[in-house]
C-alpha cells in the first residue's frame, strides 16, 4: 500500500505574489459579482491599483499573497490576502508587547 496517491488531488492551491500573475477577467469572473454583492474593493482593477500605488508592499507591512484554487488547471475560486508583517492598525494597545 502506497501513501502516495496514484492520481493527481483534484484541486490546487497556489499563492500569487501579485495580483498581475492573473489576468483580470479572470480575476474578476472568479470573484466580482453584479447587484447587490457587487463589491469594487476585490476587483483586479482595485487590487493591482494597490500595488502599483506601493499602498500594499513589504514597506508598508502588507505583502500580497492572493489566493488562486484550480482544478485540473483551470482557475475555479480565487481571493485577495496578505502576509501582514507587523501589529499597527489592531487593537492592542501594549505597543511593547506588541513589538516583542
Amino acid at each position: 500500500m502506497s501513501i502516495i496517491p496514484d492520481e493527481e488531488p483534484p484541486y490546487g492551491l497556489k499563492t500569487l505574489d501579485t495580483i498581475e500573475s492573473i489576468d483580470a477577467n479572470v480575476w474578476d469572473q472568479l470573484c466580482v459579482h453584479t447587484g447587490a454583492s457587487y463589491n469594487p474593493f476585490i476587483s483586479h482593477a482595485f487590487l493591482a491599483a494597490l500595488e502599483k500605488s506601493n499602498s500594499v508592499c513589504e514597506n508598508a507591512g502588507w505583502v500580497p499573497r492572493h489566493l488562486l484554487l484550480e482544478s485540473q488547471g483551470q482557475a475555479v475560486g480565487a481571493a485577495p490576502a496578505y502576509l501582514k508583517l507587523h501589529s499597527r492598525g489592531e487593537y492592542i494597545f501594549d505597543h511593547h508587547w506588541a513589538d516583542a
